[in-house]
């Protein structure tokens, strides 16, 4: 009986040293980007058009290009974020641009009538997100070389892509 208790709580104590770098084995080094690829996947009306992963010892970023009622946007997950918590609950979006980091608070949007409080929120209203950023008259930029991503894990990073009609 003891050394049946002591084999248990050594095979315990090993799984869970091996808990930090699960990532590292087949399956759980697809398991975050599968749980997001399924939270897409519930958005009615979204298309997935592309995904991406940066694959390393175990799978760092990831991203999807998407669309919605005429609507595309590309969103990327990184390093050290909960991905899948972001579509229930999100500070505000950063929008990567040219040499700056575009932060657009959910209290912004919240004060003008967007109710905004995850990624799925941001994906069900795209047009709306997309005008009101490109309607903001004193946007929030952070150069690039001034930008810390640790101080904005809880938000999603979106690009948006807006088609212009050239006459």
């Amino acid at each position: 009986m003891k050394i049946l208790l002591i084999t248990i709580a050594f095979v315990g104590l090993a799984l869970a040293s091996l808990y930090p770098i699960r990532g590292m084995f087949p399956p759980f080094y697809y398991q975050e980007f599968n749980a997001v690829r399924n939270s897409l996947d519930y958005i009615e009306g979204l298309r997935i058009h592309d995904s991406w992963q940066h694959k390393d010892i175990r799978l760092e970023d990831c991203g999807f290009d998407v669309s919605i009622d005429d609507q595309n946007a590309s969103l990327t997950f990184t390093d050290h974020q909960d991905w899948v918590a972001l579509f229930e609950k999100i500070d505000g979006i950063r929008i990567p641009m040219d040499g700056h980091q575009r932060l657009v608070t959910c209290k912004q949007m919240k004060s003008e009538g967007l109710e905004i409080d995850g990624l799925a929120d941001v994906l069900q209203n795209l047009g709306s997100v997309i005008e009101f950023c490109s309607d903001q008259a004193n946007p929030i930029l952070v150069p690039d070389a001034q930008y810390d991503y640790r101080d904005h894990l809880n938000y999603a990073v979106i690009k948006f892509f807006i088609e212009k009609n050239n006459p």
